[in-house]
C-alpha cells in the first residue's frame, strides 16, 4: 500500500486554499489506489494549523518548531 503526503501550504497565519484542493484530490486517489493520504504541517503554532486540516485529513503530522516562522 502507498501512502501520499500533502504538505499543508500556510501563510500569515492562515492555510491556503491549495491545501484544501490537494487534500481532497489526494482522497480522490486514496479511494481509487486504495491508499492512505496525510497532511503535514510545518511551522511555529503548526497545532494551531492542523486543526484547519483535520476536517480534510484523518491522519496529520505536525512539525512545530520556532526555527520555521519565517520559512519560505
Amino acid at each position: 500500500m502507498t501512502e501520499i503526503f500533502v504538505l499543508a501550504e500556510h501563510r500569515q497565519g492562515q492555510v491556503r486554499d491549495i491545501t484544501f484542493e490537494m487534500l481532497t484530490k489526494a482522497k480522490e486517489i486514496a479511494e481509487k489506489t486504495n491508499s492512505e493520504y496525510t497532511a503535514v504541517v510545518l511551522g511555529k503554532d503548526a497545532k494551531e494549523k492542523a486543526k484547519a486540516v483535520s476536517e480534510y485529513a484523518k491522519k496529520i503530522i505536525v512539525v512545530e518548531d520556532a526555527k520555521l516562522e519565517n520559512f519560505n
